[in-house]
């Protein structure tokens, strides 16, 4: 039973063939996603028609491989949103997840992303956050400033509209892991908060119709394709195995961590998203994870220009090299909220507690390692127990030292999957179970692998 399975990121797109009977992944497939240049400064787009392009001839080179494939799968980025025709035809970019024009001005001294927390405010029982970059503050946005391309008749996320190109259909469909990355979706409820959408002059009639779990898009060449899934939640089901309440790191360019279950007030940082199976599940991001550490980089280099020396060789490796050899000075403790964060865009990062004895790069560097694992720690709510923790994104694979960091913060040793890819891997999985190779998502992530053994503990919180 083999899956064909895609993660559309923001820097890359990955495209996957799992056998679910072995285990295996048979092959991975790789390819850039680069930015166009709009002309505005806040903006951050990319061409949604060559992305769908990509994506398609990745599934015709592997479909013609390794035939038969049996079902196919999507994860991509869920807050970006792009508008289609009619006819199913993007009339608009991709308007991605870093797009800041929720931050610009609006009225009475409040941005666009202000003013909408303001009208949703009112809502006594909201269950959600909104922020910049959420594709319906973006909409709000290009509602409110005359920006709306002509023609649009729905709005989507690239998964939803890759999913529906790999099908030749013509309209849309969204499940609810991407459309509460749009705002104003309450989680419990599974509904958006038509009442404030339309308080805000939103016409919700611009949404795709919702489809439930496990259920599919249509078919792409005969081949059943599930419907697009969020990349945060298909990233936990390709790392999480059914181990009591586990806990999920995720460091990439942002941070993130995750988990299901119910949890009391007291997490402010936290977002409660939709999962499968009608499991509750959270969420908790921050915006400068594993760029943090590249804004670090990046000063180290500019020192070295500014001492006229060459700085073309990146310094991680250097970098690493300084902490394994340097004795652990006094803590110098950094605040890498350097992009703000959700609920507080203009808040900044900060350096503090320097003396003369630790103001050193190797202490600059540990400072910054623990205080991206401290951001992401600080957000579980207090006395929150947990049994399992594992770790995801490039910014742990490749930083033994920020794995040690983390699980001295998490008090758990931290499990890496075996495969990269969790979220294209969670999206073959969630394509085995829609087409019912698997009965529910326990035994579809029986199937994960980690490095070093597949030991999870088994122990309930």
């Amino acid at each position: 039973m083999r899956s064909l399975s895609f993660d559309i990121g923001t820097s890359k797109i990955c495209a996957m063939v799992f056998d679910g009977e072995s285990g295996n992944i048979l092959e991975t497939l790789h390819s850039g996603n680069p930015f166009i240049n709009g002309g505005r400064s806040w903006e951050r787009i990319q061409d949604g028609e060559a992305v769908f392009r990509i994506v398609k001839d990745m599934q015709e080179t592997l479909t013609r491989k390794y035939a038969p494939i049996n079902c196919m799968g999507i994860s991509a980025q869920m807050h970006g949103i792009l508008y289609v025709n009619s006819k199913g035809r993007a009339v608009s970019p991709l308007y991605t997840w870093q797009d800041g024009s929720g931050a610009l001005p609006f009225r009475d001294g409040k941005t666009f992303t202000q003013y909408l927390n303001g009208l949703a405010s009112k809502n006594k029982s909201r269950r959600y956050i909104l922020a910049s970059g959420y594709g319906l503050v973006t909409h709000f946005y290009h509602l409110s400033a005359g920006t709306m391309p002509e023609g649009a008749s729905k709005l989507c996320t690239m998964g939803d509209y890759a999913a529906m190109r790999l099908c030749g259909e013509v309209r849309p469909v969204m499940h609810a892991t991407n459309a509460c990355g749009l705002g104003f979706f309450d989680p419990r409820e599974m509904r958006f908060d038509y009442e404030t959408l339309e308080a805000a002059g939103i016409d919700p009639s611009i949404l795709p119709p919702m489809v439930k779990d496990f259920e599919t898009a249509g078919e792409a060449a005969g081949i059943p394709a599930a419907a697009a899934t969020g990349d945060n939640q298909a990233a936990f089901l390709g790392s999480m195995r059914p181990s009591g309440r586990g806990v999920l790191i995720n460091i990439g360019t942002g941070g993130q961590i995750s988990f299901t279950g119910e949890i009391s007030d007291g997490a402010p940082a936290l977002e409660q998203r939709p999962y499968f199976e009608g499991k509750p599940f959270y969420s908790g991001a921050s915006l400068c994870g594993g760029k943090a550490y590249a804004v670090l980089e990046e000063f180290f280099r500019a020192v070295l220009r500014m001492a006229g020396l060459p700085a073309d060789t990146p310094l991680y490796a250097a970098m690493d090299a300084a902490l394994s050899e340097a004795p652990e000075a006094g803590p110098l403790l950094v605040g890498t909220l350097f992009e703000g964060s959700r609920r507080d865009p203009l808040s900044g990062g900060w350096i503090k507690n320097i003396s003369c004895n630790n103001f050193t790069p190797p202490a600059l560097i540990r400072g910054f390692l623990e205080g991206i694992a401290g951001e992401l720690y600080d957000m579980l709510p207090p006395g929150f127990s947990f049994g399992f923790l594992a770790g995801s994104g490039n910014g742990i694979r490749r930083n033994p030292h920020l794995r040690r960091i983390i699980e001295k913060k998490f008090g758990l040793p931290l499990m890496t999957p075996l495969y990269e890819e969790e979220a294209a891997f969670g999206a073959a999985l969630y394509a085995l179970i829609s087409s019912g190779h698997f009965r529910g998502t326990a035994e579809a992530s029986s199937l994960i692998k980690y490095r070093g053994g597949n030991e999870a503990a088994e122990t309930s919180p």
